[in-house]
């Protein structure tokens, strides 16, 4: 019963309609640029955020600042092309042949959790070698 609702609570979040188009990686000029994921989270930049899409207009929700925005947009030459309205300049993107991560990375280890391993430079020995 509660793997069921899992399930079809994973399944309602998948992207469906026009937003079931936006989940690619984008390309501004052959560099990658934005990646929206199937699972609802993404990353402009190096920013992680969690979007949504209705009819013409991605919503985005920065993680870090909560920071919130919507960007109109239209998919052209049959889904290659993503073009964006930020802040009333067009924005033209490619769709990349790569497909993005199902989900998003975990979340980089504090600087406490990482394991010290600084050794200050200086070469091992190897056994027997003097």
């Amino acid at each position: 019963m509660m793997r069921g609702l899992i399930l079809a609570a994973f399944v309602a979040a998948l992207p469906t309609g026009t937003a079931k188009g936006l989940v690619a990686i984008w390309l501004d000029h052959g560099s990658p640029y934005m990646e929206l994921r199937p699972d609802g989270s993404g990353r402009i930049g190096a920013i992680e955020n969690s979007w949504s899409a209705e009819k013409d207009v991605l919503h985005i929700v920065q993680k870090e600042s909560g920071d919130a925005f919507d960007l109109p947009f239209g998919l052209e030459s049959g889904g290659k092309h993503l073009k964006l309205d930020v802040q009333g300049t067009p924005v033209v993107l490619e769709r990349s042949k790569q497909k993005p991560a199902a989900r998003a990375p975990p979340p980089p280890k504090p600087p406490s959790a990482l394991e010290d391993r600084a050794d200050a430079g200086t070469p091992k020995k190897k056994k027997g070698k003097k």
